[in-house]
């Protein structure tokens, strides 16, 4: 059953956020997400047809072997998996709340990996190191319909890259609702005909899987949506040439008193 949280402007919800940012090491690169139970949300791609990985928490050194635990081998499923890591501090956080968008709403979002647009010589030593990169964006309400997919249109769009998505290693981050970090999703892919727009797998969609939702504990998800502005302007302006009578309606704004014989001037007169 799915309840109501209305997003508004306040802070709540970030602050473990970089604690749960995960590094994973398989097939390729990418990034995960602890959501609580010890278990990490990423992208199937990444860690390939290999039963097993490496994952790193953000900040930590030492990488962990890790394995997959859904779906189960053989099973198709989209492009997600659980990982379990043997240890390295998942496993003390706890759950994260889960959301799925209104429909229509335009819920504001972001997503922390490990993109190539933050690979540089920036450890200590001068050497190699990818760095986290944060995507501001909100959800486009009605694409991605046919695919069932998220569809996140992004602030401040990577640099060109020649040869590759300059996207690459941000597969598998946790789409996260701002400003309460409702789970809404996993970053699987970038729309390259679409401006460097993110796809991702709404979480909601996976819970639908009995054996998935008994590993993750079965969560509540809860339905996101946008609160209304205090700035949003007080009147919409009609279309030319529409039916006078729409004018009545406040939502219209003040219609311009037009005086051909006087009357107001006679009026105030009085």
């Amino acid at each position: 059953m799915a309840t109501s949280v209305t997003l508004s402007g306040s802070e709540g919800g970030q602050a473990a956020l970089g604690q749960r940012v995960v590094e994973v090491d398989g097939e390729s690169y990418g990034s995960g997400y602890v959501i609580g139970r010890g278990l990490v949300l990423t992208a199937r791609h990444i860690v390939g047809p290999s039963s097993t990985c490496r994952t790193r928490l953000l900040g930590r050194e030492d990488w962990q072997p890790a394995e997959v635990v859904w779906p189960p081998l053989g099973q198709a499923s989209s492009d997600v998996v659980l990982l379990r890591p043997v240890a390295g501090g998942a496993e003390r956080l706890g759950i994260v709340p889960w959301g799925t968008v209104v429909p229509g709403d335009p819920v504001r979002v972001q997503a922390v990996g490990f993109a190539w647009t933050m690979a540089g010589p920036t450890g200590p030593d001068g050497t190699q190191v990818r760095d986290t990169e944060q995507a501001w964006g909100h959800v486009v309400p009605e694409a991605g319909v046919k695919s069932g997919r998220l569809m996140l249109a992004v602030d401040s769009l990577p640099r060109y890259r020649k040869e590759g998505s300059a996207w690459a290693g941000m597969s598998g981050a946790a789409v996260l609702a701002w400003p309460e970090g409702h789970l809404l999703g996993v970053v699987v892919s970038d729309m390259v005909r679409s401006a460097g727009r993110l796809a991702a797998i709404p979480v909601a969609n996976l819970v639908a899987d009995r054996s998935f939702a008994e590993l993750v504990g079965a969560p509540e998800i809860e339905l996101v949506a946008v609160a209304p502005s205090p700035l949003e302007a007080p009147f919409a302006w009609l279309p030319p040439d529409s039916p006078e009578g729409l004018y009545l309606d406040p939502r219209y704004g003040v219609v311009r008193f037009l005086d051909p014989d006087g009357y107001l001037n006679r009026l105030t007169a009085w």
